[in-house]
């Protein structure tokens, strides 16, 4: 008799520690690499860059180029903002950056203006968990 006492007390633990596992997947992590360069040689041009994020998304670095050449910023806050004039010829506005996000998104953009004439440039990364 205590031997099927034991015996139904272990499956009846057995049958609770089943029914407590968690089973959910826990979200994936997306990891993000974007890039954005106008074809336009960017001389005269006010540019504006810019680097966003929505929920959760982290943004490890970001590099852009302005007239002194190749600038890195590391772990940006965002958002983030940065404008000035090219007075270099046959220089490109270009921007990059680097980052993560489980439930959100990452985004960088290049404006470009002078006279009439503008150039856009854009690269974006998301993902969602739901």
């Amino acid at each position: 008799m205590i031997k099927r006492v034991l015996i139904f007390l272990l499956v009846i633990l057995l049958v609770i520690g089943i029914a407590s596992c968690d089973t959910t997947d826990s979200p994936t992590e997306n990891s993000c690499s974007l890039s954005a360069e106008p074809l336009n040689d960017a001389n005269g041009y006010l540019v504006t860059y810019k680097a966003e994020k929505t929920g959760d998304g982290v943004m490890t670095k970001l590099t852009y180029v302005d007239n002194t050449g190749t600038i890195t910023v590391e772990n940006p806050e965002l958002p983030w903002q940065k404008t000035f004039t090219f007075s270099n010829e046959n220089q490109n506005a270009k921007m990059t950056a680097e980052g993560k996000t489980t439930n959100g998104s990452l985004r960088i953009e290049i404006f470009g203006t002078v006279g009439v004439g503008n150039f856009t440039a854009s690269d974006d990364c998301s993902s969602s968990s739901n």
